[in-house]
């Protein structure tokens, strides 16, 4: 409605649609159109789907990263 009022002429669909994780403002995908078109009403599940398995990786590489700064550290000694 308000393309008409603007005098828009609305030749495509919506450009972009960019899902982003509500906790951590990740992005999750910049395919969201591609995705409504795919799985229709499953799209929100195929989001969660990416949110959990990004999410897995974060802690993964976050753990990993922790172990690193751990090993670095040299044993206290007593004299």
């Amino acid at each position: 409605r308000e393309l008409q009022e603007l005098g828009f002429d609305r030749k495509m669909e919506i450009p972009t649609l960019i899902i982003i994780d509500s906790i951590t403002q990740g992005v999750l995908t910049t395919s969201g159109v591609s995705d409504l078109k795919e799985y229709g009403e499953k799209a929100v599940d195929h989001w969660l789907g990416l949110q959990k398995l990004i999410r897995g990786l974060e802690d993964k590489y976050e753990d990993e990263e922790r172990e690193r700064q751990q090993e670095k550290r040299p044993e206290p000694r007593i004299v």
